[in-house]
């Protein structure tokens, strides 16, 4: 579980770090999660699960399929832009009739502006009805928010997936990043 502070760094070492194992992994990605946060609006506010993400993500989940706008771009996480998606519970409590596309939503006081509303995701016992997507380099000033970092792996076929997550410590401790 990284300090508050070290979060922000920590994706491009861990981002970079998998990279390396790519021989091994078909697929991977590298998120953070907010299991309680405040999202709000000029309309009204709810709480949410925030995922901060980078661009792989969606490829690797099932149930992350688009209803509306477009997925977060390369771009947007090369730039960092406040840019959110949204799932359609979210959008129907934020806005009439779950209009959201286009507008502003207000994640610990820092405006995002949704370009995609997506299904509505399968909440854990840890996480709320709610859920917003963001780019992880968007969270600088937020990341006291995010509680944990972590890394899905989609093993190269015939590959054991503990072979696969021990070379990525094992390349994680080398670097000195766990």
């Amino acid at each position: 579980r990284p300090s508050h502070s070290s979060l922000y760094s920590l994706y491009p070492k861990c981002s970079e770090t998998v990279k390396h194992i790519s021989p091994y992994a078909e697929e991977f990605c590298v998120f953070a999660k907010a299991p309680t946060v405040s999202v709000s609006t000029n309309t009204g506010t709810v709480t949410a699960t925030a995922y901060a993400v980078d661009e792989r993500c969606f490829a690797l989940s099932n149930e992350r399929t688009l209803v509306y706008g477009r997925l977060l771009f390369d771009f947007d996480i090369e730039k960092g832009e406040n840019v959110a998606l949204i799932d359609e519970t979210t959008a129907f409590a934020l806005f009439s009739g779950g209009a959201g596309l286009g507008r502003i939503i207000n994640l610990d006081n820092k405006p995002y502006r949704i370009v995609g509303i997506v299904r509505n995701h399968n909440a854990s016992k840890d996480e709320t009805d709610h859920a917003i997507y963001i780019p992880i380099t968007s969270i600088e000033q937020c990341s006291h928010l995010f509680r944990t970092f972590e890394c899905y792996i989609l093993p190269q076929e015939g590959e054991v997936c503990n072979v696969v997550v021990q070379k990525l410590i094992e390349r994680w401790k080398a670097e000195e990043v766990i």
